[in-house]
Formats: C-alpha cells, structure tokens, sequence
C-alpha cells in the first residue's frame, strides 16, 4: 500500500488535532536507513515508528 499517498509526505503532512482540537500535530511518511517510517510532529516533539505498525492495526 502507498502510505505516502493517504498519510503525506515531509512537504504535505496530513493535519490532525488532539482530541479536544485545542492543538494540531502532523504525521508524514518518509525514510530512514533505508526503511520507511511514520514521522509525528507535536510542536518542538519528533516521533518516529516503524511504518510497519500500521499493518499491526485492527
């Protein structure tokens, strides 16, 4: 599956609001070493997990 089409790139995040959608973060695909990941901006905060997770959901 493309994850870069539905989730984003570096240059177009997808735009996502916390629960009470009083902040906003951003989630991109993008690659490290060689492996594609998930990348979650929450302002100043960089969060990176194997893109393979997405496949573990429900």
């Amino acid at each position: 599956m493309n994850y870069k089409v539905k989730i984003g790139t570096k240059e177009n995040p997808l735009i996502l609001k916390t629960p009470r959608l009083s902040s906003e973060y951003t989630m991109h695909v993008d690659e490290k070493d060689g492996k594609e990941i998930l990348v979650c901006t929450v302002k100043a905060t960089i969060l990176h997990y194997d893109l393979r997770c997405i496949d573990d959901l429900p």
